[in-house]
């Protein structure tokens, strides 16, 4: 599977594939589809 399919929205970003990136970069997923700009992970 190709990036530019995730550029250019003909395919989605696994939900699991997605959390793991919010962990590795210790950030929200809300930050990472740029629903806000606060870095900072929600409390659990």
């Amino acid at each position: 599977m190709s990036n530019s399919r995730y550029e250019s929205h003909t395919t989605e970003i696994p939900l699991d594939a997605l959390i793991f990136l919010a962990d590795f970069f210790d950030t929200s997923v809300d930050y990472l589809l740029g629903r806000t700009r606060t870095t900072k992970r929600y409390p659990k």
